[in-house]
């Protein structure tokens, strides 16, 4: 089975076009390096994405940390710190 990828395009949105979140490319971008969303794979010359069960991880990672805090959290969760505060929770 063929791999899916998603694209800076794909996830972020413009005026002319939604995206599967109302963030702009340019902010995906800036997650990448302040390390809230991993980084994309490079597919060629001029294209990263990102393969869709990193994307479905990282929204799991955010609901849980919504979820824990008990309200839509505005603030992002860095990568992979989401899963360390369920299990500290789950310890306690």
């Amino acid at each position: 089975m063929q791999q899916r990828y998603l694209r800076p395009s794909d996830l972020g949105s413009t005026k002319d076009k939604p995206g599967r979140w109302p963030v702009t490319p340019n902010t995906l971008w800036r997650w990448v390096q302040e390390g809230i969303l991993p980084p994309p794979i490079r597919l060629g010359p001029q294209v990263s994405a990102w393969p869709l069960e990193v994307i479905e991880a990282y929204e799991a990672e955010q609901a849980a940390a919504r979820s824990l805090d008990g309200a839509k959290n505005p603030n992002r969760v860095k990568a992979g710190q989401a899963a360390a505060a369920a299990a500290a929770a789950r310890r306690r």
